[in-house]
């Protein structure tokens, strides 16, 4: 993306074991000025910087040690706040991003496919808003609490409901 002149800047927030590794690249690279590593922030600013990015790109792979994100909570938080997203087809994540629906899902470690995303949504305000729509929605429809624990809460009455039945007893 620097190589194509891009104006795009790029900001991770959090913190870890690589940090030391992803700072001496991007100094490497020269990328100072465009990758920003910001560290841990409270969650109210994580919040502010979510809602004020174009997207949220979670380039997720699988480990050499097989270790993969299952869901990562940061696609869900973008998604509701009405952030477009990116992610890499690893573990549940493709049922969540779904490719040119709710976002932009791309092969893990695909650098070309994960700039061409990143490029599409740079450059198509209309195609950010509809993904973000459609994704808003799903997070209403699919990760709503109160609908959710409802259901919940009729599957275990159900169930003790059944089991005091195989027992002989009265719920």
């Amino acid at each position: 993306m620097h190589d194509r002149r891009l104006s795009l800047r790029c900001r991770i927030i959090g913190d870890g074991p690589l940090h030391a590794v992803l700072l001496a690249q991007i100094r490497n690279l020269g990328l100072e000025q465009v990758v920003t590593l910001s560290g841990f922030l409270p969650q109210r600013e994580i919040i502010t910087a979510m809602r004020n990015a174009l997207m949220v790109v979670a380039p997720c792979i699988v480990s050499e040690e097989g270790d993969r994100d299952g869901l990562p909570t940061v696609l869900l938080e973008a998604m509701a706040l009405g952030t477009p997203v990116i992610a890499s087809r690893v573990a549940g994540i493709p049922e969540l991003v779904i490719e040119g629906k709710t976002g932009c899902c791309v092969a893990p470690g695909d650098s070309a496919a994960l700039t061409e995303a990143i490029t599409r949504l740079a450059d198509s305000e209309e195609f950010r808003i509809r993904l973000a729509y459609e994704a808003r929605a799903l997070i209403e429809q699919e990760f709503d609490i109160d609908c959710n624990t409802r259901q919940l809460r009729e599957i275990f009455a159900a169930a003790a409901a059944r089991l005091s039945s195989v027992r002989g007893e009265n719920v």
